[in-house]
């Protein structure tokens, strides 16, 4: 017998938390002027079946200079600089075959924040963050995942634009 669990990631969109004021994470994108991209978590399987990792990187980087921002590259990025975060997550369903993947997509700007009762401590924190998207989508449709990241781009452009008006 054969138990797979995947269908159940099928039914599953998260959407938690949309109706929360979102104003403090719109107001950490004002005076943005850099940042740089990792891209992180397409496995092989997803890039031997075309979702390719490079085309993702380039869609992230000219939707960003698109916004008016510049994106460095990892040698210009200063210790605590911003960075824009897509974690891509995709891999195969089933070990025995490729013919469905499971996905999870989440865009966050990550910058260096300090404790307000503790100033002196520093750390790296998500400052801006949707909702991240889970499911499941045939080999063929693998591609298409790029459309939700455009999305999330779209998001972060009308953010970061609210708050530099």
């Amino acid at each position: 017998m054969r138990v797979i669990l995947v269908p159940l990631i099928t039914a599953c969109f998260f959407s938690v938390g949309n109706a929360q004021d979102r104003s403090g994470e719109i107001n950490s994108l004002k005076d943005l002027t850099d940042v740089h991209v990792v891209i992180d978590g397409i496995s092989k399987q997803a890039e031997a079946a075309g979702l390719k990792k490079a085309d993702v990187q380039s869609q992230v980087e000219k939707g960003l200079k698109a916004a008016g921002l510049r994106v460095l590259a990892a040698n210009e990025r200063a210790r605590g600089g911003p960075t824009i975060y897509l974690s891509m997550i995709v891999f195969p369903a089933d070990k025995r075959s490729d013919d469905l993947f499971v996905y999870s997509i989440e865009l966050s700007l990550i910058q260096e924040v300090r404790l307000a009762r503790s100033p002196g401590v520093r750390t790296q924190s998500a400052t801006w963050r949707p909702t991240g998207t889970i499911g499941t989508t045939p080999k063929a449709d693998l591609p298409k995942l790029k459309d939700t990241v455009g999305e999330y781009l779209k998001k972060f452009t009308a953010d970061y634009r609210a708050a530099n008006k």
